[in-house]
């Protein structure tokens, strides 16, 4: 009777030791051959973009822990310094696991909560799919460079097909998860990314976020979401009533922060975006990261931006065109929400932006994040 009763006491005890109460999480990992007193970060990207610090931990004798508190879950990485490669991994209530594989980081486990092991699993069916697609450009890397040198289309187009099975393969195994995985965080942050895609359909993208557990659609990023929706169906509302009734921006020519003066029409690209903000302005200081690395990637291919500035201090306005890495043309009469270009466009809220084709005409208004880029990319292709 003793030997149950104890046995009973070890199992309760080592139960305990691995119980996390709700809204806290238990991160332990395993770092053999990791020498003692390397630092291991959590990392993540903040709403700017930017990557962050949010805990770290040294390894000793091979193991390290981090623990805390965490609302929703989130995708983060593990840094471990000395390692080249980050462990992404989920971050959530629960007591989650990783064992490090400081020879092939992608050989790295993750577990111990619900969301990580399907990260896992997801991991494991993607990485096989990989695998294929290499395995299979290895075997005819070869006879690829034979064919194109004799010009034997045949072959060519053979090998290409054969390469097109596969990557039809990850495409549909991506696109079925979140239909299949209805609870998985891993199925939201694959929606997210769809938004990049140049094949983006709303409501295939609208199907398929209806139809994640609530749970997934109540949380931060699926909140975050349900806006980008809703922003991407008043664009294609807009856009179609402007498309039946082009309406020609105003010109007008202002001061930029060096003196010279600048006019809209003069400024023009094949798209052109027309963007109001200004220095003290929390959301479009926010949104600045994204017009930036849109202004980059399409520039070169047409695309100019024009920024109206309400500020009324041009040492403000000139730090933040710095700080935040603004390239493109800026105009500002200093006069805040007296600006008269502002008034011109009947801007009573900032960030408003209009977006101009070529001739200067109005083609969509007040576009942010995805649904910005798309349209970007949708009109310079």
């Amino acid at each position: 009777m003793k030997k149950i009763v104890c046995l009973v006491t070890i199992l309760f005890a080592l139960v305990s030791c691995k119980k996390v109460a709700d809204g806290e999480f238990l991160l332990t990992g395993s770092a053999k051959g990791i020498a003692n007193g390397k630092t291991v970060i959590i990392k993540k990207q903040n709403e700017l973009g930017i990557v962050v610090n949010v805990d770290s931990t040294k390894i000793k004798d091979g193991k390290f822990e981090l623990k805390g508190k965490v609302k929703d879950p989130n995708l983060m990485v593990l840094f471990i310094k000395g390692l080249q490669q980050p462990i992404p991994f989920i971050l959530e209530s629960g007591a989650i696991e990783v064992t490090v594989d400081k020879d092939s980081i992608w050989k790295s486990e993750i577990g111990g909560t619900y969301n990580n092991d399907e990260f896992q699993k997801f991991n494991t069916q993607m990485n096989g799919i990989q695998k294929k697609l290499v395995a299979y450009q290895n075997a005819n890397f070869q006879k690829l460079m034979m064919a194109q040198q004799k010009k034997d289309q045949a072959t060519i187009d053979n090998l290409k097909k054969g390469f097109s099975v596969l990557q039809k393969e990850m495409e549909t195994f991506v696109s079925n998860y979140p239909k299949e995985n209805k609870e998985a965080f891993i199925s939201l942050l694959l929606l997210k990314s769809q938004l990049k895609s140049p094949n983006f359909k709303l409501d295939a993208f609208q199907k398929d976020f209806n139809n994640l557990d609530a749970s997934l659609k109540n949380s931060k990023i699926g909140k975050e979401l349900q806006k980008e929706i809703k922003l991407l169906e008043k664009n294609s509302t807009e856009t179609a009533a402007t498309n039946s009734a082009p309406t020609l921006a105003p010109d007008f020519s202002s001061k930029s922060p060096n003196g010279q003066t600048v006019s809209l029409l003069k400024s023009l690209g094949k798209v052109t975006i027309l963007d109001f903000w200004a220095s003290w302005c929390g959301p479009c200081r926010k949104e600045n990261p994204n017009v930036v690395a849109i202004y980059k990637e399409f520039h070169d291919k047409g695309l100019n931006i024009v920024g109206v500035s309400l500020d009324d201090d041009a040492t403000k306005w000139k730090q933040a065109i710095a700080k935040d890495g603004i390239t493109w043309v800026q105009v500002s009469n200093l006069k805040g929400w007296d600006d008269p270009i502002a008034k011109l466009y009947h801007v009573e809220q900032i960030p408003t932006t209009f977006i101009l084709d070529e001739k200067g005409a109005i083609i969509a208004k007040d576009l942010r994040g995805e649904a910005l880029r798309t349209k970007i990319s949708e009109l310079l292709k």
